[in-house]
């Protein structure tokens, strides 16, 4: 993503960076380089600035936000339907998500959008070619559709291809496009309903990248599978690995976060760690090594 958003106090949202497909959600096409608000209307006066919101997430060059009362608004690029308004046509401005209350969180991919509902459940729309609707099908959804079998997930986190729930309990569970081994079940298959990830419990917080996924014990410990070209599974190889593997000497780590190709962890002694690609000085460490 070329993009970014945030919440503001007052509950709106602001968008800034590229706005080609309608990114900036202010009913331009224009990059901005400094926050613009997003709007519920082409008309994109102060009166109609998207209002209420609680959480906004970022997909490649689209975005979702969740209204307080559980109701779902997108905009961006639309061409696989990921905005959930049953069209695939791009907005540049907010529209509401159809057939869709009681979200908690959301997760987006490159092309697909997924919902945690407070139910448990998860619902999933946009592009599913390699299995990312989780419903069984290969197809794209343009409305959003019940995942199969999720029914007392806590958090979700989506990447390029996949998304990955938590179960409450401490299990984790994936679906989508799997051929780095970003499910995390031994293979390298995909997969359109969810898989177990192998010999993962006690879990408390799940992060995705680009094509690997890495999840945060209740030890402090932190588990990682999937693509490892850049080091990003952290275990001192760069082998892919389709089953967790430990990242190497972290074990009071109290969150995770993944990039594209690059992972991060905030510890309990307030200091941070990174490891995977740093070409762009990813890790802030000073260095691009």
């Amino acid at each position: 993503a070329k993009h970014s958003c945030a919440v503001t106090q007052e509950g709106n949202v602001k968008c800034w960076g590229s706005g080609s497909y309608g990114q900036q959600g202010d009913s331009s096409t224009s990059n901005n380089s400094s926050p613009g608000t997003v709007c519920s209307n082409s008309y994109c006066s102060s009166s109609d600035y998207l209002q209420n919101i609680i959480l906004v997430a970022s997909g490649n060059n689209h975005n979702c936000a969740i209204k307080s009362g559980g109701t779902v608004y997108c905009w961006g690029y639309n061409g696989y339907k990921q905005l959930g308004d049953g069209t695939s046509s791009d907005k540049n401005f907010a529209v509401q998500v159809s057939n869709l209350s009681g979200i908690t969180e959301l997760a987006l991919g490159s092309l697909h959008s997924c919902a945690l509902l407070s139910s448990g459940s998860v619902k999933c729309w946009g592009y599913g070619g390699t299995g990312q609707i989780g419903n069984g099908s290969d197809s794209n959804a343009s409305n959003p559709s019940s995942v199969s079998g999720i029914s007392s997930a806590t958090k979700i986190t989506a990447g390029s291809s996949h998304t990955c729930v938590l179960i409450s309990g401490g299990t984790v569970k994936c679906w989508g496009y799997g051929g780095n081994g970003q499910l995390g079940n031994g293979t390298t298959s995909s997969s359109n309903v969810p898989v177990s990830v192998s010999a993962l419990t006690s879990v408390s917080g799940i992060s995705a990248g680009d094509t690997h996924t890495c999840a945060l014990l209740s030890s402090g410990a932190v588990k990682c599978w999937g693509g490892n070209t850049y080091g990003q599974l952290g275990n001192s190889s760069s082998t892919s690995s389709s089953s967790p593997v430990s990242v190497s000497s972290l074990s009071t780590a109290s969150q995770i976060a993944l990039g594209e190709n690059h992972s991060c962890a905030f510890l309990s002694d307030n200091t941070s760690k990174c490891w995977g690609r740093n070409n762009y000085g990813q890790f802030g460490s000073g260095d691009t090594n």
